[in-house]
């Protein structure tokens, strides 16, 4: 009996021994570890905030949103100067006298002209918008011109061009004339009395390259 005991007890013992054996060599292996690559250690910036580079090593830059693109809207280069807008009622050509105010029932038309400066040249586009008081486009003159050279000197006609009513050289350039009828139109039956504007827009420009404003009144009875 005595026997058994003592090779159990020494049985239990090299167990325990072994145990502790163990448990000591995966400390050791543990210690032995590299750190994880997630680990950031004190004073180091957490490689996700880095910024981006690219293949030359160089910062990215920040790709910026450049919206709409340069050439999506055409714009003019004319100059206000080179333009003018002028109205009267009495289209005598050169010996026209420039009015800015009309009485609606009185007057069949208001011409409207836009003189050009001698020094544009080249082919360009023209569109006369003439706005009620409102500010609503109420009609449309579109058309395109190039500068002639004047073969009657002041006052000449120049060729004909399609959507004005007529051409004319002037002491300082060109003149192109439309026409906007008044009395018995729309603008009586409806009273679109106030002030009303008449803009040219060159070469498809989105801002009036030139721009006058006129009256409308109603006849006091």
């Amino acid at each position: 009996m005595t026997k058994q005991m003592a090779a159990v007890m020494g049985l239990m013992g090299l167990l325990t021994a072994c145990g502790a054996g163990v448990g000591q060599g995966q400390q050791n292996i543990e210690s032995t570890q590299p750190a994880s690559s997630a680990a950031v250690e004190p004073g180091q910036s957490n490689p996700s905030s880095q910024p981006a580079t690219s293949a030359s090593g160089a910062a990215a830059e920040p790709v910026q949103n450049s919206g709409t693109p340069q050439d999506a809207v055409s714009t003019s280069s004319a100059s206000s100067l080179e333009y003018a807008v002028k109205m009267t009622d009495d289209d005598r050509g050169s010996d026209s006298v420039w009015k800015n105010s009309f009485l609606i029932e009185a007057t069949p038309t208001v011409f409207i002209a836009l003189d050009v400066d001698r020094n544009v040249s080249g082919h360009h586009t023209a569109s006369i918008v003439v706005h009620t008081p409102q500010g609503l486009p109420f009609q449309h003159f579109d058309f395109t011109f190039t500068l002639a050279a004047p073969v009657g000197g002041d006052g000449g006609e120049a060729p004909a061009i399609k959507g004005v009513l007529r051409a004319e050289h002037t002491a300082t350039g060109y003149r192109l004339w439309v026409a906007l009828p008044v009395a018995n139109t729309l603008i009586q039956d409806l009273g679109l009395a106030g002030r009303w504007s008449s803009s040219v827009y060159i070469d498809h420009s989105i801002r009036p390259t030139a721009s006058a404003s006129f009256s409308l009144d109603r006849q006091q009875e």
